[in-house]
């Protein structure tokens, strides 16, 4: 008995992927004519992210290097200039009164040349990076961006203890009578110079804070 149509050689053959109906010929992948598969539906560019971040944290820093080195000038330009000589009556004496004479007006005059060459080797690396890699990063590793931080923090402690130190010394000062007169310039030039050391002080402990973030950014991607 015949089995019939159902039972014909066309039933009998069975579909499997990726081979056709006819001829058991296999199907063309889709890219084969120039289909193009398309993108993930959410795509996000991490490398553009990161460098916008770095042009922003390198912009901040520049900036931030920037004042330092011009409060430190400042800072120890007064202090360098603090020479004072008074004559007697008559001139049958004189006295001379430096910074040298103060321990403490030393030590802040010492951390401000410190604190300054620092802050412009920053600068310089900052532009060296500009022109390497097109932004401003003085620090673009994190073994450079930790090194960076521990110098800041250490940099930024022995400064506001120096002028802290020299705070007292020149409030010492002023409490004398050595302010009166023609000394008045000794006590302003000290408590000057002491203020742009506090301000160079603020600017670098800034920075610091900056770059904590920064390692926190770029350890945590």
């Amino acid at each position: 008995m015949e089995s019939g149509a159902w039972d014909s050689e066309y039933f009998d053959k069975r579909a499997t992927p990726g081979v056709g109906a006819v001829g058991g010929s296999k199907m063309p992948p889709p890219h084969a004519h120039g289909a193009v598969a398309p993108p993930p539906a959410m795509y996000n560019n991490p490398a553009m992210e990161s460098n916008k971040d770095d042009n922003f944290f390198g912009a901040i820093v520049l900036s931030l290097r920037a004042a330092q080195i011009v409060f430190t000038v400042v800072g120890l330009g007064v202090m360098g200039s603090l020479k004072h000589t008074s004559h007697g009556d008559y001139y049958y004496y004189y006295y001379d009164f430096s910074f040298t004479q103060v321990d403490s007006y030393i030590g802040v005059l010492s951390l401000d040349v410190i604190v300054c060459l620092y802050a412009i080797v920053q600068l310089v690396l900052c532009f060296i990076q500009r022109s390497n890699q097109g932004k401003y990063l003085s620090s673009p590793t994190t073994v450079a961006a930790k090194l960076t931080f521990v110098f800041d923090q250490v940099l930024a402690y022995a400064l506001v203890a120096t002028a802290g130190a020299a705070a007292g010394s020149a409030l010492e000062i002023r409490k004398g009578t050595s302010c009166s007169g023609t000394w008045t310039v000794i006590c302003s030039k000290g408590e000057a110079s002491v203020a742009m050391s506090f301000f160079a002080f603020a600017f670098l402990a800034a920075t610091a804070a900056v770059y904590s973030v920064r390692l926190l950014r770029i350890t945590g991607r």
